[in-house]
């Protein structure tokens, strides 16, 4: 009798195995360099859904048990991940390896190279609490979308980039690991492949490896954009309006840094939006891919921050038209749209440049607005002409430095403030020393997300933005946050 249990545990220990390797079949791998490899399954990924390319995972973790270890690679592949560790070799990766590894999964040529693999979505995967020595390194590296750390102190990792910790989850799971309690008698009348599959579930003794597996993947769907389920379309959901002021190198009101512009947008591409053009918006031209998300970046005052060229004429990486071009460059379903819109006789303060400014950004699908000749209060004028002559003289100075294909015709009110109620139609249209203007949009700041050009409510006359940054308390997280759950999906 006791034969005939023991032959009959090691079929269904065989049979667990056969299901292992049976999902290993197609696991692929591709050398690297001359020391990593990066294993994942091959999978037919729809061409219109080809943002959904692997996303990788350097995989350093040192400390687990080989058999903990090859488990979790696996669950990973199956996951739709690739990992990346040493070749030819049972050793795990250190920080050394990790600081490499960083450098060339940021080379440009070495992306093209390898179209299948997404690399700005790398995630480190480490039970060692030593990656916090690379806070620094990694922290200031665009592509790394976060750590996921199984191991202990994890308070101790210093880190401004998403963290999993998994030992409170893995916990969970090991205390209730279902044990191995079969019905023996049973065994033999289990024909269908899916009861077996169960039992090899209850049977595993890496469950609580299983459910830091899913809980990577439930990490990796949250804190990064692209995965499959998109949701519904919704054609009536929220679209954020951001409002810009100064990119420059220090902090202060009206003021953002470039690196912060550059993590903005990275922000919202890792959750699903791509901007529009504010011309598109008002025309209900939706232009993104479908499953996405659009929304619409501007920048008040037109300073020479906004847009700078340097001497040779190249355009300063450091601007803001500098950055969005760069983002465009690193993430080919980002395109280039903003809408700046400019005070005084010049745009940009730079009329040897101006009209040269204006036609780089329309050609790379950006535009020009109206925010009044001197930024002067609505509120406070007591005219009509006051209203009018703020509003016609810098039409004029734009349509001067225009071709009249790249007119828009949309007025940004500064400092977000209409004029008195009599003087109200005065934005749509008036005219003043013999210059008229007509315009077709005219957008408010009230800290408020825009509606839907097709929701039944639209406004064009009264379009909402929200300030991002200082004095507004808001950052591109909590605008993310705020517009989620009614989010325009197309």
């Amino acid at each position: 009798m006791l034969k005939k249990i023991n032959i009959k545990i090691l079929l269904l220990l065989f049979f667990c195995f056969l299901i292992l390797i049976s999902k290993s079949e197609a696991k692929s791998s591709i050398d690297i360099s001359n020391r990593y490899c990066i294993y994942y399954e091959k999978k037919d990924i729809p061409e219109e859904e080809i943002v959904g390319k692997f996303p990788i995972i350097i995989y350093a973790g040192d400390g687990f048990k080989k058999e903990d270890s090859d488990f979790l690679k696996k669950q990973i592949i199956y996951k739709n991940y690739a990992y990346v560790s040493l070749k030819n070799s049972e050793e795990d990766l250190n920080n050394d390896d990790i600081k490499e590894l960083i450098g060339l999964f940021s080379n440009k040529d070495f992306q093209n190279a390898h179209p299948e693999f997404n690399f700005h979505r790398t995630y480190i995967l480490t039970s060692s609490s030593k990656i916090g020595e690379l806070s620094g390194e990694i922290d200031s590296n665009f592509d790394i979308s976060g750590i996921i750390y199984i191991g202990k102190n994890e308070d101790k990792l210093n880190f401004e980039k998403p963290i999993l910790s998994l030992s409170s989850t893995s916990n969970f799971a090991r205390k209730n690991v279902v044990s191995i309690n079969f019905d023996l008698e049973n065994f033999d009348k289990i024909e269908l492949y899916s009861e077996l599959r169960k039992l090899y579930r209850r049977f595993s003794l890496n469950n609580y490896l299983k459910a830091a597996s899913d809980t990577i993947s439930n990490f990796i769907r949250s804190s990064d954009m692209i995965y499959w389920d998109r949701g519904e379309e919704n054609h009536l959901g929220n679209i954020p309006i951001l409002m810009y002021h100064n990119i420059y190198e220090k902090d202060d009101r009206y003021i953002v840094r470039p690196e912060k512009l550059y993590m903005d947008l990275l922000d919202f591409y890792k959750r699903g939006f791509l901007p529009i053009s504010m011309e598109d918006y008002i025309n209900k031209k939706i232009n993104i891919p479908k499953g996405f998300s659009p929304y619409i970046i501007t920048f008040d005052d037109g300073e020479k921050n906004n847009f700078d060229l340097k001497k040779d004429g190249s355009i300063d990486k450091k601007c803001g038209v500098g950055v969005i071009l760069q983002f465009a460059k690193d993430f080919d379903l980002f395109k280039p749209r903003a809408s700046f819109y400019v005070i005084r006789d010049v745009p940009f303060y730079d009329k040897n440049s101006a009209e040269e400014k204006i036609d780089i950004l329309y050609e790379n699908g950006m535009e020009v607005g109206n925010h009044t000749f001197n930024h002067l209060h609505f509120g406070e004028m007591d005219n009509a002409e006051d209203v009018q002559k703020a509003i016609a003289s810098e039409d004029k100075v734009i349509k001067s430095f225009s071709k009249e294909e790249y007119f828009t015709d949309v007025l940004a009110l500064p400092y977000g403030d209409p004029p008195k109620k009599e003087f109200l139609h005065l934005l749509e249209e008036g005219s003043y020393d013999g210059h008229s203007y007509k315009n077709r949009a005219i957008v408010y700041v009230k800290q408020k997300l825009a509606l839907s050009p097709f929701d039944p409510e639209f406004d064009p006359m009264e379009i909402q933005r929200l300030g991002i940054g200082s004095p507004y308390n808001t950052t591109a997280e909590s605008i993310l946050e705020m517009v989620w759950d009614n989010k325009f999906i197309k």
